[in-house]
């Protein structure tokens, strides 16, 4: 599907996750069941099969917790990249609008930095089990949608 400039419109957005961090994938599992605009493909950041994937994120992968590449080939990383995620959603799209903007965008990046940044101590806080939240995930049809792995 094209827009009217004859750029192609984003058909899927590939979200790596970091799945070793329980609040992570607690954000990757609400994700997948909000109403979207576009449709989401979750991939474990720390996977091999994620690195065979996209070679030329392997420095990144390495530092970076959030990383959103569409099927165009754009990337986005953390702040740029969970703004995405919310500009894909029905629901949250305006404010994804909102958060893009210039005069807000060093404010965002403050909270998301200070959220990222304590993540694990938010899952802990919250009691989030990795374990737990992994075979959640699994229980559903949802392994088909999120942990595809590519042969």
């Amino acid at each position: 599907m094209r827009h009217a400039e004859g750029r192609q419109r984003i058909q899927q957005l590939v979200v790596l996750y970091d799945d070793e961090c329980p609040f992570c994938i607690r954000c990757m599992e609400w994700l997948r069941v909000q109403s979207a605009f576009i449709p989401f493909r979750f991939l474990p950041l720390h996977a091999e099969y994620t690195r065979r994937l996209y070679p030329e994120l392997k420095g990144p992968i390495e530092y970076l917790q959030f990383i959103v590449v569409t099927d165009e080939g754009s990337v986005y990383y953390n702040t740029d990249a969970r703004i995405m995620c919310l500009w894909a959603l029905r629901r949250y799209r305006r404010y994804a609008m909102v958060l893009a903007r210039p005069a807000f965008k060093p404010a965002v990046d403050k909270v998301f930095r200070l959220i990222s940044e304590n993540r694990m101590t938010i899952g802990n806080l919250l009691r989030l089990k990795k374990e737990f939240l992994a075979e959640d995930v699994c229980g559903t049809d949802a392994c088909s949608r999120t942990r595809e792995v590519p042969s």
